[in-house]
């Protein structure tokens, strides 16, 4: 009787030295509404260097940070600034406020977590140019939170990303305050086939052969 010699599956060799982990962090071009670049809120009156209005009744124009309505709208903290359209302040209708940020190109997922108050209503939010669905009816909407989320799932892209805030002003004053959060994760599980260790597993497959002729 031949000894029995236990070789591993080429397959699952392959597999976990092919691997390429998966590495998650937070993305960092990813901003509040109000903010600098170290993420401090600006004080009122100055644009938003991360955000502008692509589309209003009155055409594209340009974010400022302030507080229109004090004791009203919610107060400041030290994460966001409220935004407005520079050139609206008593404006009915739909107006876009869009931020860009970036995924690098090995991305395999990214999510974004996060709270917005509006003045009037969230129309919806739109990820490169695709609605998520993202909305809130209060017309009072500048007085509270409302939390939303953007999963892994939805159509993030390698490379430079749009994130839209359509509002709905109902008249007087008009709004957007944002604070969020994103994730990405790097990598991927998935064998390279052009790698070194994807070849050696394709060695081990003379091996096998070794083992079911040992076995016999």
């Amino acid at each position: 009787m031949r000894p029995f010699i236990h070789i591993a599956s080429p397959f699952a060799v392959a597999l976990s030295l092919a691997a390429v982990p998966s590495h998650a962090g937070p993305i960092a071009s990813l901003f509040d509404t109000g903010v600098d670049a170290s993420g401090t809120p600006l004080v009122a009156g100055v644009l938003d260097p991360h955000y502008t209005v692509v589309a209003s009744p009155g055409g594209a124009t340009t974010a400022t940070t302030g507080v229109l309505a004090p004791g009203y709208w919610l107060g400041p903290d030290s994460t966001s600034q409220w935004i407005f359209a520079t050139t609206e302040p008593d404006v009915i209708g739909h107006i876009d406020f869009q931020t860009t940020f970036t995924l690098p190109s090995d991305f395999s997922k990214a999510s974004i977590t996060g709270q917005f108050a509006t003045d009037n209503e969230m129309v919806d939010v739109y990820l490169n140019g695709v609605s998520l669905g993202i909305a809130q009816s209060n017309p009072y909407g500048f007085e509270f939170w409302t939390a939303f989320s953007i999963p892994a799932a939805d159509d993030f892209i390698a490379g430079t990303n749009t994130l839209d805030f359509v509002i709905n002003n109902d008249g007087g004053p008009e709004g957007l305050r944002v604070e969020m959060t994103g994730e990405a994760s790097a990598g991927s599980s998935v064998p390279d086939p052009n790698s070194t260790a994807w070849l050696l597993g394709a060695a081990f497959g003379g091996l096998a052969m070794l083992r079911r002729w040992l076995m016999k």
